[in-house]
């Protein structure tokens, strides 16, 4: 039976391990959001500037270019790309 020393330390090693699979939920989620919020921006600009709601496209512009600020490390996941894509056209 293992001593209380050695039991601390297990539970101790086992929420470090908690701790960081938390932080990784906690990053894929907020990165989950943040493509949400490209993509509908995306579509919004996109219909925006077919009805030549120029005003409103450019403030769309606006956030698309700060969302995908926060994609740049993504640079090799095909939807980003085709964002990136839709965004130069």
């Amino acid at each position: 039976m293992p001593c209380l020393k050695e039991t601390v330390h297990e539970v101790c090693r086992d929420i470090r391990l908690l701790d960081t699979a938390k932080r990784h939920i906690q990053t894929t989620v907020t990165a989950l959001r943040r493509l949400h919020m490209l993509i509908t921006a995306v579509r919004q600009l996109e219909l925006a500037a077919q009805e030549r709601r120029f005003r409103e496209a450019a403030n769309l512009l606006d956030a698309v270019q700060q969302l995908l600020t926060h994609f740049d490390s993504y640079s090799l996941v095909p939807r980003i790309t085709e964002l990136r894509t839709v965004r130069h056209s």
